[in-house]
């Protein structure tokens, strides 16, 4: 984990970096070069109108945003602005992504320049979804005490949280709305820019990685597991499950009859003073604190409210005690499933890269997409362990979203085998002799 690469300084000589300061006057002069350029080459087109916005909005978040987002000292002034690894990641994400895209879409004749296009709206909106899915399910975690500190903690990206599901929504909507405005087929693009925006996904999470957002459940596998630093999200939720005391406890499955949780030890920290005491993974707690369990939600809770003298007794009347001196160095080990879901990313998009020349129908492609993704996502969902069961359900709210557009893509599929006719529209990209059987009857999506 590597949350904050550097840091930007507040000010190079005695003039601010960010609001009106080096930052913005850079910006300003690279948008007026590029816009020169533009006007050169084609003149004031409507393309160039529809670009217009995004530095504009850029400019802006250097003026007034990124100012409000830097370090401050105890004597409340300004540090500077932390580069974190997940904001890193995402601008390369976003980079990798549309450039697969572009590549593509000029070997089968498209302009490029209207895939750029088409990724910087879908960029912005797909930002908007995403950190709106996440603000909307973890509304508790950005409660402030005024309506100025909420909203920077909702514009605080760089400190992770972003949804795909909730950035996939939105996303889709703008590139319908900007694909229709160039008169190009929709599900042909769509084919086009899926196997990219997997990779920017892959990528992404890689950030995630970074950050410790998105982590998974207690991993047994030594090989394969990762413990993650003080302060980090997996961390602070380990110690609110008890971690403090260096005790993973977990419950084992019971009879259907049974009304009482049999909570046993899954992990326990090395070289910690729990286990000098002589507890072990495996063993049954039955009270703590001389306190008898029903659940194992009260066990963790009891921990966690213990601050330094620990008592636990087990199944076999073994009372066992310790005092912690200071709090674990790390997080109880748990799976990687930001590098799971980082190789299920990159594994699908070369699956769908190379399907693409084979594609039947326009659209095929991006059917795919819908439905095999919510099926990785789901087994995912299973390992991590920051997000619970939704709407009365033991299924995540990305699960639940998952089997609507699992059904979307289905939907999709069966509309295109049984409704559309023809090659796609880009018949150059099928193998040879397909291409010379269906040239004469390519049809537009």
């Amino acid at each position: 984990m590597r949350s904050t690469l550097f840091v930007i300084p507040h000010e190079i000589a005695g003039l601010p970096v960010l609001g009106l300061g080096w930052a913005l006057i850079v910006w300003s002069l690279v948008t007026l070069g590029l816009w020169g350029w533009w006007i050169r080459k084609r003149g004031f087109t409507p393309e160039f109108w529809s670009i217009v916005p995004f530095p504009l909005m850029i400019a802006a978040a250097i003026a007034l945003l990124l100012p409000r987002l830097e370090l401050i000292d105890a004597k409340s002034l300004p540090i500077g602005l932390p580069i974190r690894g997940y904001g890193v990641m995402l601008m390369l994400a976003t980079v990798s992504g549309v450039g697969i895209s572009a590549w593509r879409a000029q070997k089968l004749g498209i302009d490029p320049e209207k895939i750029y296009e088409l990724a910087v709206w879908m960029f912005a909106a797909g930002i908007i979804g995403a950190r709106l899915f996440y603000v909307i399910q973890y509304s508790e975690d950005f409660k402030r005490s005024t309506i100025v500190e909420t909203l920077q903690a909702i514009a605080n990206i760089q400190q992770g949280g972003l949804v795909v599901f909730g950035a996939l929504l939105a996303a889709i909507p703008a590139a319908f709305f900007l694909i229709r405005r160039y008169k190009l087929p929709f599900l042909a693009v769509a084919d086009i820019i899926t196997p990219g925006m997997l990779v920017g996904q892959a990528v992404g999470r890689l950030g995630c990685f970074l950050h410790g957002c998105c982590f998974g459940g207690i991993c047994d596998i030594d090989s394969v597991a990762v413990t993650f630093p003080q302060e980090s999200p997996p961390y602070v939720r380990h110690l609110e499950m008890g971690w403090k005391s260096g005790v993973w406890l977990d419950r084992e499955n019971l009879t259907s009859d049974s009304t009482t949780d049999r909570v046993v030890v899954a992990k326990v920290e090395k070289n910690s003073a729990a286990e000098r005491a002589g507890l072990k993974a495996g063993q049954q707690i039955i009270s703590i604190g001389g306190k008898s369990l029903t659940s194992l939600d009260e066990a963790r809770a009891q921990l966690a409210r213990v601050r330094t003298s620990y008592e636990v007794t087990t199944s076999k009347g073994d009372v066992l005690r310790w005092t912690i001196k200071a709090l674990p160095a790390r997080s109880a080990p748990i799976h990687p499933t930001q590098i799971y879901s980082a190789i299920d990313a990159f594994l699908l998009a070369l699956v769908l890269w190379n399907y693409f020349p084979f594609r039947r129908h326009d659209g095929e492609v991006f059917a795919l997409l819908l439905i095999i993704h919510p099926i990785s996502r789901f087994v995912l969902e299973l390992i991590r362990a920051d997000e619970g069961g939704q709407f009365g359900t033991s299924f995540t709210i990305s699960q639940l979203l998952g089997f609507a557009l699992m059904a979307a893509g289905v939907a999709l599929l069966a509309y295109l085998e049984l409704y559309r006719r023809g090659t796609p529209v880009f018949g150059q990209s099928l193998p040879p002799a397909k291409q010379a059987a269906g040239s004469s009857s390519a049809v537009a999506t």
